[in-house]
């Protein structure tokens, strides 16, 4: 082209690019705000999520019950999903399964701060109430993936209440045996009934455009694998170069799995600096170990896993609210060194 001595940009749409990282300052402001939070600050924190999470819930239960056009469908008259506060049904599902860990978390928490601690019966009643709404609230997403992290939600919140519960009670396996038998014959009925039962046939679907859209996003990488094309150009890009046996009607706007977005458009240099964060999350884990109990870390880890599994096949991390809950989780997970420079700080010594 004549132009190889000319300036170029690292992105090749330095204005989406701009844009995008402009997104996430309030994402990267979240992880210094949350590690500096003391343990109440913390537990007011799980108890601002959980109301979101509760709002969004109740936000979708009008979407359900309220028909098509309804003043609650702010993004699809039509079609009967329930997707609270979020244009994706995907991203809800994620929303109210990661709300379920932190209403978990937020009990232990609770449990420390009172004198005497929680009831554990009465925690065992509340969290399998608020279990049973959220898990149907899931369903209700229609998020096949939802439905698949669903068990790893209850097992997680299972861990982190599990030194508070009346675990070893002979009450309490009777009621899980219980609960087992009601829960499978609900998932009889719900086979059954016209609105879970569409839920449940979707695992039964015989196409998905998925891997299609990845073996398109590999190619794309091995063009811009050193630097990556600029971070906010995978639309732009895929317009163009989308292999032409797997054009359809339908508009690709991510790539449904944010390591391959990620790759295309950060390269191996964002990668490499991925690592570089993951390796001072590792570093700072014994500090972290120190002045964090450990069921908040096993929140935050916990969440980021279920955030990485889903990204696997979905693109949660593009969205702000799950972003935002990433960056809440590494918050607390740099939680540590954060208060001992504050401690340090307040003595003189900083």
């Amino acid at each position: 082209m004549g132009r190889q001595n000319e300036w170029h940009s690292l992105a090749l749409f330095p204005a989406h690019a701009l844009t995008s990282w402009i997104s996430l300052a309030a994402t990267a402001l979240l992880i210094p705000m949350v590690a500096w939070l003391d343990r109440r600050g913390q537990i007011l924190l799980f108890a601002v999520l959980v109301l979101v999470g509760v709002l969004s819930l109740m936000v979708g239960a009008i979407q359900i019950g309220g028909g098509e056009g309804n003043l609650f469908r702010f993004y699809y008259e039509a079609d009967n999903y329930l997707v609270g506060f979020q244009g994706n049904r995907n991203h809800q599902a994620d929303v109210l399964l990661l709300v379920m860990l932190v209403f978990g978390a937020l009990l232990r928490g609770l449990h420390g701060f009172t004198r005497q601690g929680l009831h554990p019966w009465s925690v065992a009643v509340v969290a399998l109430c608020f279990d049973v709404a959220f898990a149907l609230g899931v369903v209700l997403t229609q998020s096949r993936t939802g439905m698949a992290l669903l068990p790893l939600a209850l097992v997680g919140q299972a861990y982190l209440l599990g030194p508070i519960m009346p675990w070893r009670k002979k009450p309490m396996k009777a009621a899980l045996i219980v609960a087992l038998v009601l829960a499978i014959g609900a998932a009889f009925l719900m086979t059954r009934d016209g609105t879970i039962g569409t839920a449940m046939a979707r695992f039964s679907q015989d196409h998905d455009q998925r891997p299609e859209i990845w073996a398109n996003s590999i190619n794309m990488i091995g063009q811009y694998r050193a630097i990556g094309a600029g971070y906010g150009s995978f639309l732009r890009l895929y317009e163009g170069e989308e292999l032409l046996e797997s054009v359809s009607d339908i508009f690709v706007i991510r790539a449904h799995n944010d390591y391959l977005e990620f790759f295309l458009e950060n390269g191996l240099a964002g990668v490499v600096a991925l690592v570089a964060v993951s390796g001072i999350l590792f570093v700072n884990r014994k500090r972290n170990a120190e002045a964090t109990p450990l069921y908040i870390r096993a929140f935050a880890w916990m969440g980021l896993a279920q955030l990485g599994l889903h990204s696997l096949v979905d693109y949660p991390l593009r969205t702000m609210a799950l972003d935002g809950f990433a960056a809440i989780s590494a918050g607390l997970l740099l939680a540590g060194s954060f208060q001992l420079q504050k401690s340090n700080a307040l003595d003189g010594n900083a």
